[in-house]
């Protein structure tokens, strides 16, 4: 179940102020940097040459997110077809500008 596999993610801040606290302490913190570069799961490695293996851990690492993040917006948009009653229908219009917006603007 994706929902519950998102959980083990997340952070345990108790309350929905905290979650907020949390996410705002960090998510502008700088330097920013994706977790997951634009070139792919094996651009811009953390660690020296002399450290292949810490690399390989990220790569993993990396790729084991990048699959969740899939799988998730996969999830998510299945989830949007049932709320609208009809598979591949278009969204509300109170809500045509955040059609399929949320996943996808995760920056990982």
């Amino acid at each position: 179940d994706v929902s519950s596999t998102l959980l083990e993610y997340l952070p345990h801040t108790g309350t929905i102020g905290g979650m907020a606290t949390f996410y705002f302490t960090f998510v502008y913190s700088q330097p920013y940097a994706t977790l997951i570069p634009s070139g792919g799961i094996e651009d811009d490695p953390y660690f020296p040459e002399s450290q292949p293996g810490c690399n390989q851990a990220l790569f993993a690492f990396r790729a084991a997110i990048s699959a969740f993040v899939e799988e998730y917006v996969i999830a998510w948009n299945d989830a949007l077809d049932d709320i609208r009653g009809t598979p591949g229908a278009p969204p509300p219009k109170y809500a045509e500008n955040q059609a399929e917006q949320w996943p996808s603007s995760i920056e990982i």
